[in-house]
C-alpha cells in the first residue's frame, strides 16, 4: 500500500520508479555484504548507481543513505570503533559516488535547483499524517494510523522486534525527513517523498521473537488485510481518476500532429485532501500527437536530457505550466517567506505568454478563470472546468516561414492567398 502513496499518487512516477529500485538494490548490497563479496559489491555497484540516477537522482540519494548506514551499523556490530567505522564505511560509499561525477562534469555545469524552503514542524506533520494521501481523508488517514500502530506495538510488545540493520537506516530516512528542505536540486516536496520509504523500511523491519507461530498467522492476516482494503481503495480511486482525464483528453482530436501547445493547470494550495491528478496531462501532446507542450521537468546536471524550444523562453518548461489564484498566491508567500509569482495568475499568463511559439492553450481546472472573450483566442473544445483554445495568429508576410520544429515536423505561419 505505501508504493500508492502521496508521491506515486502526486505524480512522481520515475520517482517512485527509482525508489522502488533503490529498494531491490539495497537488498543486493545487504546479500553481497553477508556473503563477503564486497569486492563483487563494489564493481557492481558502480554500474547500479549509474543507473538509479538516471532513473532518478533522488532514488540514488536513498540507495546511498541505506546503504552507509547499514555499513556503519555492520562495522560496528564487528566491533569497530564509531571514528574508524565512520571512515570505513565513507570509504565503502566511493562506488556510489560516481554519479556526482557526471552530475557536474556531464554537462559541464554546476547542479541547478539549489536548496530552498525549510517548513516548519507543521508542514512535516502533515506530509508524515499524509503519506498515504489519495482521496478521502478519513480512509486515507487510518491507513497510516494503523501502520503507526503496528511500529508501536513492535516497540512495545515483547513478542516482537525490530532487526537493528533495518530499522536504523529507516530512523536515518526519518532524521533526513526532519531536517531535509522542501526543494532539492530544483525538485518540489523533496522532503515528503521520503514518507514512504520510512514507513516500509520500518514494516519490514519487524521480527516475531519467539517463532510463535500464532502471531505470525495473526499478523499475516491483518497484513493481508490491510492491502486488499488499500488497493480495493486505490482502484476506486484510479477508476474515478481515468474517467476525469479520458474527457479531458478528447482535446486532443482537435489539436493537430506536431502542434506546439501551452499547458496550464490549476493548483488548489493543498485546500483539497483529494490529490490533483491534472498537472502534467499536458505531456499527452508530446506522446499523443508529437507536438510540444510547456510541462516537462529540467533541472541542469540533475538529468541527461534538456527542453529544447527557445521560442518558447520562460514558457519553455514546467515551471509555468500551473498557475494560482491570488489567495493561493498570497498564502503560499506568507508560508514560505517568498515573494509571489504574480505572472503565474492564469489571466496574467494569457496575457504574457509568446504567442508566436504557441498554436493553441489548453487549460485544465484553473482556479482564477472564466470564459469570456479573450482577442486571438478562439475556444475550439471545452468542458465544465477545461478548455482549447486555438490561438489565431496575425502573420506578416515579410516573416520567414519557418518557425522552428517541434517533434520533427515544422512550425509555419501561412500567409493569406498562399503568398
Amino acid at each position: 500500500p505505501f508504493v500508492y502513496s502521496f508521491p506515486f499518487n502526486f505524480g512522481f512516477i520515475n520517482f517512485s520508479l527509482a525508489a522502488g529500485l533503490a529498494l531491490i538494490a539495497f537488498a543486493f548490497w545487504l546479500h553481497l555484504t553477508n556473503h563477503h563479496r564486497l569486492i563483487l559489491r563494489a564493481w557492481s555497484f558502480l554500474a547500479i548507481s549509474c543507473a538509479l540516477w538516471i532513473v532518478h537522482a533522488y532514488g540514488w540519494g536513498i540507495l546511498g543513505l541505506l546503504a552507509f548506514t547499514s555499513e556503519l551499523m555492520r562495522r560496528s556490530d564487528a566491533g569497530e570503533n564509531w571514528p574508524r567505522a565512520l571512515i570505513s564505511s565513507v570509504v565503502a560509499m566511493l562506488p556510489l559516488a560516481l554519479p556526482i561525477i557526471l552530475m557536474i562534469a556531464g554537462h559541464g555545469q554546476t547542479v541547478a535547483g539549489g536548496i530552498g524552503y525549510f517548513p516548519t514542524i507543521m508542514p512535516k506533520l502533515y506530509s508524515f499524517a499524509a503519506v498515504l494521501r489519495d482521496r478521502w481523508l478519513i480512509w486515507d488517514s487510518f491507513g497510516v494510523a494503523v501502520a503507526l500502530l503496528l511500529l508501536g506495538a513492535a516497540r512495545f510488545e515483547p513478542q516482537l522486534q525490530f532487526s537493528r540493520r533495518l530499522i536504523v537506516p529507516a530512523l536515518l530516512l526519518w532524521l533526513t525527513f526532519l531536517v531535509m528542505p522542501a526543494r532539492v536540486l530544483g525538485m518540489a516536496y523533496a522532503d515528503m517523498r521520503l514518507g514512504p520509504m520510512m514507513f516500509i523500511l520500518a514494516i519490514v523491519a519487524i521480527r516475531v521473537t519467539d517463532r510463535n507461530k500464532q502471531v505470525s498467522r495473526l499478523l499475516a492476516r491483518l497484513g493481508i488485510a490491510f492491502v486488499a482494503l488499500r488497493l480495493i481503495g486505490n482502484m476506486i480511486s484510479f477508476g474515478t481518476s481515468d474517467r476525469e482525464i479520458r474527457t479531458w483528453l478528447t482535446a486532443l482530436d482537435h489539436i493537430p500532429v506536431g502542434a506546439p501547445v501551452l499547458s496550464l493547470v490549476g493548483e488548489f494550495c493543498n485546500q483539497r485532501w483529494e490529490m490533483p491528478r491534472h498537472a502534467h496531462i499536458g505531456g499527452f501532446v508530446i506522446i499523443r500527437r508529437n507536438g510540444f507542450s510547456n510541462n516537462q521537468w529540467e533541472a541542469a546536471g540533475a538529468q541527461l536530457l534538456r527542453v529544447n524550444y527557445p521560442a518558447a523562453g520562460k514558457f519553455r518548461t514546467h515551471r509555468s505550466t500551473v498557475t494560482n489564484t491570488a489567495e493561493c498566491l498570497a498564502e503560499t508567500a506568507r508560508r514560505t517567506g517568498e515573494s509571489p509569482m504574480t505572472e503565474q495568475l492564469t489571466e496574467r499568463v494569457l496575457q504574457r505568454f509568446p504567442r508566436d511559439a504557441f498554436d493553441y492553450v489548453w487549460i485544465i481546472q484553473p482556479g482564477d478563470f472564466d470564459m469570456h472573450p479573450r482577442p486571438g483566442l478562439t475556444p475550439i473544445w471545452h468542458r465544465k472546468d477545461a478548455v482549447l483554445y486555438r490561438i489565431e495568429h496575425r502573420v506578416s508576410c515579410d516573416w520567414p516561414r519557418s518557425q522552428g520544429s517541434v517533434g520533427g515536423y515544422a512550425i509555419t505561419k501561412e500567409c493569406p492567398n498562399g503568398s
